[in-house]
């Protein structure tokens, strides 16, 4: 099963993880490539490598004002979260046989970041 780009969107990623465990055939292999997009709504270290955007100049990427993704980042549980950690931690509590995760992107100069990852969970 692969995964890219979605667990850091979902209201319970934990929940996600135990159903795609379960779904898994035994020795089955689970790919999960993510990122940690908005932890710098809430970390000072991500903040500090985030490329600052005053909120209220209604600032535009690719036709979408980024203020109302924002918004919608706060509400998701893995804002606040800084991963690969976190999904290490929860595919190990839900009895994965095995977990590695790799980071494919750092950042920051003083405080190497995880940015980009990989996590492999085999059931």
């Amino acid at each position: 099963m692969v995964s890219r780009n979605l667990v850091w969107n979902l209201e319970d990623p934990g929940a996600a993880y135990k159903e795609w465990l379960r779904v898994l055939k035994p020795g089955g292999k689970l790919f999960v490539f993510d990122g940690n997009h908005y932890c710098y709504l809430f970390n000072e270290d991500y903040a500090s490598i985030q490329p600052k955007v005053n909120e209220s100049s209604n600032h535009v990427l690719l036709g979408v004002k980024t203020n109302v993704i924002d918004d919608i980042a706060r509400e998701l549980p893995l804002s606040r979260q800084v991963r690969p950690q976190w999904d290490e931690d929860i595919l190990s509590r839900l009895k994965a046989a095995e977990v590695k995760a790799e980071v494919l992107l750092w950042e920051g100069e003083e405080n190497r970041l995880p940015v980009r990852f990989a996590v492999i969970a085999v059931k």
